[in-house]
């Protein structure tokens, strides 16, 4: 009779290491395609953008981001950005939920 070793350390290492870089894929994901939808003046909202608490949030980092995200759709300026809305993150997320899924199961699945 043979004896099997299930190295759990090992797996969790992997699972940790594999986490960590999905967590990252998605923010980077998140923020791309939800700027898509920025709208735009002089570009800096769209600037700001950046991955914060450990890659786990994306925001923007303006005085007048929360503002303008919350503004009426009427009241967006596509001048400069034919695709601007409110919300913008729920605008990305709304197109590209399945493929930020995808993203993270190839990604873990390929971790490990």
């Amino acid at each position: 009779m043979s004896k099997s070793h299930f190295d759990r350390i090992g797996v969790k290492n992997k699972m940790a290491r594999a986490s960590k870089l999905a967590q990252v894929r998605l923010s980077t994901a998140v923020l791309t395609d939800s700027n898509r939808f920025i709208p735009m003046d002089t570009g800096t909202l769209k600037a700001s953008g950046r991955l914060e608490n450990e890659n786990k949030q994306v925001a923007w980092n303006t005085p007048y981001a929360h503002r303008v995200y919350n503004l009426a759709e009427t009241s967006i300026k596509t001048q400069k950005n034919p695709n601007a809305k409110p919300k913008w993150f729920e605008w990305a997320k709304s197109l590209n939920i399945k493929n930020w899924i995808d993203l993270v199961q190839k990604t873990i699945q390929g971790g490990m």
